[in-house]
């Protein structure tokens, strides 16, 4: 059985670089981070768009409920999507520890 809690507090990011709170962003997608990863940066990681759509970002945390950092300057910039023709948002991740 899971446990749900609401989080009622947004400001839980911070841009690690400036220290400020990201707005409009887009297509969150929260994953645990895998015990196998080397360098984990923390426990659990969100990955999203802002809402101009440049660029995916990564923010992680060791409690979903406490600061959030963003890893700067992005993960997957525009430029590095082919698919992509002058948006990129809504990043749907999918860890597989089986495989990993």
């Amino acid at each position: 059985m899971a446990t749900v809690r609401r989080l009622v507090d947004s400001n839980h990011w911070a841009d690690s670089s400036k220290n400020e709170v990201p707005t409009a962003t887009t297509g969150p997608s929260l994953t645990r981070a895998p015990v196998w990863l080397s360098g984990r940066l923390g426990k659990d990681y969100l990955y999203f768009s802002y809402n101009m759509g440049n660029s995916i970002q990564l923010a992680y945390s060791n409690d979903l409920g406490e600061q959030w950092q963003v890893f700067m300057p992005g993960i997957l910039p525009l430029s590095d999507a082919m698919e992509c023709q002058d948006y990129i948002a809504y990043p749907d991740v999918h860890v597989e520890d089986a495989t990993h």
